[in-house]
């Protein structure tokens, strides 16, 4: 096994003399020392590949070494130590890394620095950070472009996505399809915010009105219909799995899931905040929206269970796993179910995040609680309205069945006498 010598002081005497240090402390290591070891050796000795069962980019794998029987580090020597032999090697097939330029002098230098200094590490390195160094447009930070020049498309620049739109146009040879006429423009706003047409009646009214601020005043009305909520919920509802039965071979109903539809749905007519939308999802059973909770257990759940304890701890971590998948997917826009097994080959998602994140939803499990908000007073009124009604339908149906029972059966037919 390759050992690391014991690390001393830098004021401890030693068979080199220490270079200087500007920063003499783990964050020296952070920012100088990593980008050089990722740059010219994770890629054979990091996460995706392991040679000579030598790690650079953990903490634990630098202490430990490879199995090259060589001290990696060895703070009173540096130039000694088996990393810089390795790194400036007279033999080009001996020397690391195997392709490309090679390690600078300047590059050198800093790790020679490093060492020298006691080879301060920080506490976990958590495997490959370069996984959070993408540059894949979606992990960038958001930022507010200028809006280009207007092109030469006589488009309606009335904020900045139409002058994007114009640009583009030009770009492309493009010219603007002609507006579309009052009666498309309404049934348009009604499909989008409502999920559906206008009626007739308001087709004619929205036609023949010549005030200019009429389509504001349809939109306004559109966005506080209760209808709004319940179209664009729709979509919240299907990302976050919602349906009316357990699914799976049994598919029993779930007679209080249409709570969290009701929750979602009411939501959006109040215009809620989304990171309070958020928070009620994921925590609402100590912020007072039970309701909201719906969210973690809205998916298929499998209510048959399995005398075999292996089959019982495999259901359930599904069960947790249903809950991160979904709670990544609606609120980060990642699938991280690639990290259940190991770390995400895509995604910045590493295998040790996946299992934080099912720790938090460890307590969570299916099963009824009394739900304590009280409904409007207009449906509890209605309610007892149909109640009643009902009883009384029931009752006058029980008697009419009575009476149908004491009747004799005239489809009974006499039996003919008999021919002689």
């Amino acid at each position: 096994m390759v050992w690391l010598s014991p690390r001393t002081a830098a004021s401890s005497p030693s068979a080199e003399q220490p270079l200087s240090l500007s920063e003499n402390s783990s964050a020296y290591f952070v920012k100088e020392v990593r980008p050089i070891l990722q740059k010219h050796c994770f890629e054979c000795h990091g996460t995706e590949k392991v040679k000579s069962s030598l790690r650079l980019d953990t903490s634990e794998g630098i202490l430990l070494g490879g199995n090259s029987g060589e001290p990696l580090i060895q703070p009173n020597a540096p130039s000694k130590s088996y990393l810089i032999q390795k790194i400036t090697h007279e033999d080009s097939e001996e020397r690391m890394p195997p392709n490309g330029p090679g390690v600078s002098d300047t590059e050198q230098k800093i790790l020679l620095q490093w060492i020298a200094q006691g080879a301060q590490l920080p506490e976990s390195m958590d495997g490959d950070n370069s996984f959070y160094e993408t540059d894949h447009w979606a992990f960038q930070k958001v930022q507010r472009p200028a809006p280009p020049i207007a092109g030469k498309t006589n488009t309606r620049i009335e904020n900045p996505i139409d002058a994007f739109i114009d640009y583009r146009l030009v770009k492309e040879g493009l010219t603007l399809s002609p507006e579309a006429d009052r009666a498309t423009t309404l049934r348009r706003l009604f499909l989008v915010t409502k999920g559906i047409p206008p009626t007739p009646k308001e087709l004619l009214s929205f036609q023949e009105d010549s005030n200019e601020s009429s389509y504001s005043i349809q939109v306004e009305a559109a966005l506080a219909s209760p209808r709004y909520g319940e179209r664009w919920a729709r979509h919240w509802l299907d990302i976050a799995r919602y349906a009316d039965s357990n699914g799976f071979e049994t598919n029993r109903e779930r007679k209080t899931a249409w709570h969290y539809r009701d929750y979602v749905i009411s939501a959006l007519n109040t215009n809620k905040p989304y990171d309070q939308f958020i928070e009620e999802q994921l925590a609402g059973d100590v912020l007072g929206e039970d309701a909201a909770t719906g969210f973690l257990v809205a998916g298929p759940y499998d209510i048959v269970k399995s005398p075999d304890i292996t089959l019982t701890l495999m259901q359930r971590q599904n069960e947790l796993d249903d809950m991160i998948h979904t709670t990544s997917t609606a609120f980060l826009g990642l699938t991280v179910g690639c990290a259940r097994c190991h770390t995400h080959k895509f995604d910045p998602i590493h295998q040790k995040e996946y299992y934080s994140m099912q720790a938090v939803f460890a307590g969570v499990r299916h099963g009824e609680r009394p739900f304590e908000k009280k409904l409007p007073e207009d449906t509890q009124k209605s309610i007892v309205h149909i109640e009643s009604r009902l009883t009384s339908i029931e009752m006058e149906l029980g008697k009419l069945k009575k009476a149908a029972e004491l009747k004799p059966d005239k489809t009974q037919q006499t039996k003919r006498p008999q021919v002689s």
